[in-house]
């Protein structure tokens, strides 16, 4: 929408503290992202500096952004993305889509429902700028995450 529309500003006002929304809005094109339990004079800070056209981040998720551009400038353009951004169960998910599970399989073997693989899925490929599953088996070899020693102290010897 703002990219139809370049005069639109538009700013979040969320319950989500998630980085990965964070990163989502920011990437469709807000200007703004702020949690709904700010203070009154957070919301109209925010207000005035998106309509002045500048970018306002929650002061409690700033730090993510930072951290962000930190680890882009540290592993340069095409280098690996550190896997140390990703949750135990992100890291989990990852390595089980890079064997070829499908969602349900996943949910299955974790112990969690199918939608809340989907979470962790697009959690991942969100931190890590993976769209396909073709990126995130590239990836996983690029990162030493899928090897043939793992491949093969599956069920059965090979991937699903």
């Amino acid at each position: 929408m703002a990219r139809n529309c370049r005069e639109t500003r538009v700013l979040v006002l969320t319950m989500h503290d998630d980085p990965a929304y964070l990163r989502s809005a920011l990437a469709a094109g807000a200007s703004g992202y702020l949690l709904k339990r700010a203070v009154d004079a957070e919301l109209l800070a925010a207000i005035r500096a998106v309509h002045r056209g500048g970018t306002y981040v929650d002061p409690r998720l700033a730090d993510v952004l930072v951290q962000d551009l930190l680890a882009k400038r540290d592993t340069g353009a095409g280098s690996r993305r550190p896997v140390s951004i990703l949750s135990d169960r992100e890291m989990q998910v990852l390595r089980l889509v890079a064997r070829g599970y499908t969602s349900a399989q996943i949910a299955k073997e974790i112990f969690v429902g199918v939608k809340t693989v989907e979470t962790y899925r697009s959690r991942f490929a969100e931190k890590l700028g993976l769209r396909t599953r073709s990126d995130v088996i590239r990836f996983a070899v690029q990162m030493g995450l899928l090897t043939p020693e793992a491949l093969e102290s599956e069920p059965g010897g090979s991937a699903r």
